[in-house]
């Protein structure tokens, strides 16, 4: 059986509740993916400017400060995009294009942003009794399940 979705969307306008179930599974995974970012986001924020490190916050350090602005822009654009998705959808639109936007996005800044949030963390993140180990386990079997960023890509490409 093959578990991977395709984001050929526009049948949820029509009368098939197969295709709109699929639709509001990936729209509700991709939510998800963005609000695991946007939690790792912040628990590794308060863990910067709380953590010192020769006398200064982590947060102080301009490479950290890069790298958590990194992550900050990624959250935002996963949020831009699930939005739009979201907001077609809801206006009856089609919104094939934004949700495998949306999708590629999700796939392929999440881990990443989780990678980062795990290495501002130090050996903390990795701790399995830590929220972000568990953020960071959820994220990659969304990712998965949505067939990976090359997927998303190749299917965004047809």
């Amino acid at each position: 059986m093959n578990d991977r979705l395709t984001w050929d969307i526009t049948a949820v306008e029509a009368d098939d509740g197969k295709a709109a179930t699929a639709a509001a599974q990936v729209v509700r995974r991709i939510i998800v993916m963005l609000l695991l970012t946007a939690a790792a986001l912040d628990l590794t924020r308060n863990h910067i400017e709380g953590r010192q490190q020769f006398g200064r916050p982590l947060a102080a350090f301009q490479a950290v400060a890069q790298q958590i602005a990194d992550v900050y822009i990624a959250s935002r654009t996963l949020h831009l995009a699930t939005l739009s998705a979201c907001w077609l959808l809801d206006t009856g639109r089609d919104a094939g294009v934004d949700l495998g936007v949306a999708g590629y996005w999700c796939a392929h800044e999440a881990p990443r942003s989780v990678r980062t949030c795990h290495h501002l963390h130090g050996g903390t993140g990795m701790d399995t009794s830590y929220p972000l180990h568990h953020f960071s386990a959820l994220i990659s079997d969304l990712v998965r399940y949505l067939g990976g960023a090359d997927y998303q890509l190749e299917r965004q490409a047809c």
